[in-house]
């Protein structure tokens, strides 16, 4: 899986579990996140989900960055960061209302809704937490969100 891929699927694996999800924006964010669901309801290693999620744009967007940063059970585990386009074309190709930058603003929002994602058995078990930071073209950060998982098995 990519590593672009496997930051929003756990981003909203996470959030979707009830995974202590938080919006850690500083002023107002430029998209609105809501009504998260995962299907099974407790994901675990070794078995697929689906996940999904509805978000509205603010205003309009032409392009920016994502930067990614996760840790596990306190000790750095990842770091990217990403062309928030390319992320938003990766994401577009599972769910096709899933706009294409540019972005217009969209106070109605789009959803979107995975295809079934294998949760390898080989991720360990611990406490995950993730800071998801979007930021546009200018590099000035319009959302953060940050989330703590529990992975079981």
């Amino acid at each position: 899986m990519s590593s672009a891929i496997f930051f929003v699927v756990f981003l909203v694996v996470g959030a979707a579990a009830g995974a202590g999800w938080r919006d850690c924006t500083v002023g107002q964010p430029l998209m609105n996140v809501s009504d998260f669901s995962v299907t099974p309801a407790s994901p675990k290693h070794g078995a697929f989900v689906r996940v999904g999620f509805v978000a509205a744009w603010a205003a309009a967007l032409t392009g920016g960055s994502v930067n990614f940063t996760m840790t596990f059970n306190g000790a750095p585990f990842r770091h990217a960061v990403h062309d928030l386009c390319h992320v938003l074309l990766l994401m577009h190709k599972f769910e096709p209302a899933v706009p294409l930058c540019p972005v217009p603003p969209q106070p109605t929002g789009f959803s979107f809704k995975s295809a079934p994602i294998f949760v390898p058995p080989t991720v360990p078990v611990g406490v995950y937490s993730a800071r998801l930071e979007l930021s546009d073209s200018a590099g000035t950060a319009f959302n953060c969100i940050a989330l703590d998982l529990t992975i079981r098995n």
